[in-house]
């Protein structure tokens, strides 16, 4: 008898241009923030809205929907999460962005969201944002 097919899994990625792509970075460290922005215009991104605290990215949000986000999940006196949560009502896809030990801060419900360690790389980042557009609408 034949041997069993192999059967490849294969994280699903989703082709994004990102120059056509407005994208909102929640990060509130300044250094990370501008190392982040130019990892973000180095993969293409030509609309950037950067922003320190939630409310202020709820603010950005509810000016100009973004097409994709970057989320910080520990923004010193919070989390991103409710931002989070408005960019899923929203349908928007995005990531999180954790430094060490912040990934176990996620609750169970946003399990599915790509996630990159800092520090990061413009690849990693990327590879994470393309991740999150092919995630279903309802996962995100």
């Amino acid at each position: 008898s034949a041997p069993p097919a192999k059967v490849e899994i294969k994280e699903v990625a989703a082709e994004v241009d990102f120059s056509k792509t407005p994208m909102l970075l929640v990060e509130d460290q300044l250094v990370i923030a501008l190392d982040a922005e130019e990892m973000l215009r180095d993969i293409g991104v030509a609309e950037l809205t950067t922003v320190a605290t939630a409310s202020d990215a709820l603010r950005a949000i509810a000016a100009e929907t973004p097409g994709m986000a970057v989320l910080d999940v520990n923004l010193g006196a919070g989390t991103s999460f409710v931002v989070a949560d408005e960019l899923a009502r929203l349908s928007v896809p995005y990531v999180f962005a954790t430094g060490y030990g912040d990934s176990v801060m996620i609750p169970e419900t946003l399990r599915s969201i790509p996630v990159v360690r800092k520090p990061y790389t413009a690849e990693a980042l990327k590879s994470a944002l393309e991740r999150a557009s092919a995630l279903p609408p309802n996962t995100r």
